[in-house]
C-alpha cells in the first residue's frame, strides 16, 4: 500500500464522513461499482464489466469500515487489489450465502466525487494518453474495405492490450456517420470515410474521445461540418471554468452552433458533460445549475450531421487541460482561455 493510496482513501473517507455528519446519518453502505472504484483508489471491484453493483460493498460508519464480500472475491481484493492494507475490517460470507442484513443506504450524492484528487488527476492523464493511443494507433492504419466489426475488433484489441476496458466502441463508416449519432458497429465496409468513437475506462475513472478518418480527400461539406463543430467544441472548452454552470456551458454551444450556421443541431444529440467515474456524471441541458469544480473531468462531444469533436478535459482555474488530445494526428486550433486548443482535424490517408 503506497503513502499516496492511503492517503486518497483517508481523504475520501473524511468526505463521506462529514456528509453522514451534515445528512444527521450514522451509516451508509456503497455497493455500485462507480462509488466502490472512487473509495478503494480505483480498484476493480467487480466480475463483470457491465455490472452496475461491485464484487463486494463498503459499510461507513462514523468509527468503522467495513469490507462486505464472499469468500470468492475476498482473496482476490485482499491480495491484487491491496485492499488488505487498508484500515478496514473484514466481512466475509459463504458464497451460497446472503450477506448479514444492512440499514445502511446506498445514496451519496455524485458531487462529493466531482473534484478530483491529485492521484486520480494523475491516473485520469494516464488513461487519457493511453486510450489516445489506441484510438489513433487503429485511425493511422485504416483502410478501405473493412467492415465497421473488423474495425471496431481492432479497437477493441488495442484498448485491452492497455490494461483499458471498452464501455462503448462506436463506427460509422460513409453515410452511416450522417445518418445516426450512435453508430453500434455493423458488417457495414468502409470505402470512403469512417468516425471512430469510444468510451473506456480503467481504475473506475472514463475517458470518451473521437477521430474522424478520409481515405483520400475529404469533400469540401466535410471539412465545413468537422470546422464548424470544434469550433462548437472550443466555445464549450472556454466556457468550461470552476463555477461555470452547466447551462452556462450549453449556453455556449448553442450560441456557437448558430453562429456556424447550424442552430438546431443541439437538438439532435446530447452535448456531453462532466464525467469520472461514471461515462457522463450528469449530461448538460439548457437550464442545468450544477456548477463545474475544480479538478473536475469533462467529456463534451458536440457534433453536426456526419461530424463530431470530443475529447476527455481536466477543468482547473488556468483554464481546461486537454487529456486526450496529442500531436500524432492533424489539429485544428481555436482560442481557449488565453490558450490554443489542439482539436483533432479529419486524418487523411
Amino acid at each position: 500500500m503506497t503513502t499516496t493510496r492511503l492517503r486518497e482513501f483517508t481523504a475520501k473517507l473524511d468526505r463521506v464522513r462529514r456528509w453522514l455528519e451534515a445528512e444527521g446519518r450514522d451509516a451508509v453502505e456503497l455497493t455500485r461499482y462507480a462509488w466502490l472504484a472512487w473509495l478503494l483508489g480505483g480498484a476493480e471491484a467487480r466480475v463483470l464489466a457491465a455490472a452496475d453493483r461491485g464484487s463486494c460493498s463498503v459499510r461507513i460508519t462514523r468509527d468503522r469500515v467495513v469490507v462486505v464480500t464472499n469468500n470468492i472475491e475476498a482473496p482476490r481484493l485482499r491480495e491484487e487489489e491491496d485492499l488488505a492494507a487498508l484500515p478496514v475490517e473484514w466481512e466475509v460470507h459463504d458464497w451460497w450465502e446472503p450477506p448479514l442484513p444492512s440499514q445502511a443506504v446506498d445514496d451519496l450524492p455524485p458531487r462529493l466525487r466531482f473534484s478530483l484528487l491529485p492521484e486520480e488527476v494523475e491516473r485520469a492523464r494516464r488513461l487519457a494518453g493511453d486510450a489516445r493511443e489506441a484510438i489513433e494507433t487503429v485511425a493511422r492504419f485504416l483502410e478501405p474495405g473493412r467492415t465497421e466489426h473488423q474495425i471496431a475488433s481492432r479497437l477493441a484489441e488495442q484498448v485491452t492490450a492497455r490494461g483499458i476496458v471498452p464501455i462503448g466502441l462506436f463506427v460509422a463508416a460513409d453515410e452511416r456517420g450522417k445518418q445516426y449519432r450512435h453508430p453500434l458497429p455493423t458488417a457495414k465496409i468502409a470505402q470512403r470515410n469512417v468516425i471512430l468513437s469510444m468510451v473506456v475506462r480503467r481504475g473506475g475513472l472514463h475517458a470518451s474521445l473521437t477521430r474522424m478518418v478520409s481515405f483520400g480527400p475529404a469533400c469540401e461539406s466535410m471539412h465545413q461540418r468537422h470546422r464548424a463543430v470544434t469550433q462548437v467544441h472550443a466555445a464549450m472548452l472556454d466556457a468550461s471554468r470552476p463555477g461555470a454552470t452547466l447551462g452556462a456551458v450549453f449556453t455556449a454551444a448553442q450560441r456557437a452552433y448558430a453562429e456556424q450556421g447550424f442552430s438546431d443541431e443541439w437538438r439532435l444529440h446530447h452535448q456531453g458533460g462532466p464525467t469520472g467515474y461514471e461515462p457522463r456524471e450528469v449530461r448538460a441541458t439548457p437550464e442545468s445549475p450544477i456548477p463545474l469544480e475544480e479538478n473536475q473531468l469533462v467529456a463534451w462531444n458536440p457534433t453536426i450531421r456526419g461530424a463530431k469533436s470530443e475529447e476527455t478535459a481536466l477543468v482547473t482555474s488556468g483554464g481546461v487541460e486537454l487529456l486526450t488530445a496529442g500531436e500524432t494526428v492533424a489539429s485544428v486550433q481555436w482560442p481557449v482561455s488565453s490558450r490554443v486548443a489542439r482539436l483533432s482535424d479529419i486524418l487523411i490517408l
